[in-house]
């Protein structure tokens, strides 16, 4: 019998692998997720590893946002993006007071109303 995972599990896992499967996007309330609990989940995460995404540092082949969680308490954005076949610049980095906020704005440069075809409720 397979294990039911709780709107926060699946949350978690929505953020840090940016799908669901058929199964789990069901599962969610309204087939929606909530903002602030992927806001929550984004910001523990920070707090946990220094970075959002985990593993990926500025010098690393990347293209999009990646938070860094300053000593401070203060986030960074470094925002990279392709320049041409699998080479990458960084294009500027931005600071944001809380991890909440850097976590918002990257939440919603990725993604806007939706990940992975599952609708972001901005209202919850």
């Amino acid at each position: 019998m397979e294990t039911q995972l709780t709107e926060l599990e699946l949350i978690h896992k929505l953020v840090l692998q940016s799908h669901l499967n058929v199964p789990e996007r069901r599962a969610l309330p309204n087939g929606r997720a909530r903002a602030s609990l992927m806001l929550d989940a984004m910001e523990a995460l920070l707090q946990r590893d220094g970075w959002f995404p985990g593993g990926a540092r500025p010098e690393d082949d990347f293209s999009g946002p990646l938070i860094e969680l300053t000593k401070e308490g203060r986030c960074q954005i470094y925002w990279k993006f392709e320049t041409s076949f699998l080479r990458y610049q960084l294009g500027a980095v931005h600071e944001y007071p809380t991890a909440r906020a850097a976590a918002e704005v990257y939440l919603r440069d990725s993604f806007g109303d939706s990940i992975d075809g599952i609708p972001i409720d901005w209202s919850s």
